[in-house]
């Protein structure tokens, strides 16, 4: 069975973030942020995306999916 939890990123590292992600076993990590842009250091979708990869995490970005 295929699960659905949302995650937010305020007031975290990025290392805690992918950690927390590994910890529940996340496969894909779904940005849907309409400019998936950020003053947080990692979290631009570049740099997400990479740091995520390397972690085994799936990225993908869907800006329709956002507000």
């Amino acid at each position: 069975m295929k699960r659905l939890m949302t995650i937010g990123y305020e007031k975290t590292t990025l290392e805690d973030f992918i950690a927390t992600l590994k910890a529940v076993q996340a496969k894909t990590l779904l940005d849907i942020r309409e400019f998936p842009l950020s003053r947080r250091r990692g979290f631009s979708k570049t740099a997400l995306g990479h740091a995520l990869r390397s972690a085994g995490i799936d990225y993908r970005h869907e800006r329709s999916l956002g507000s």
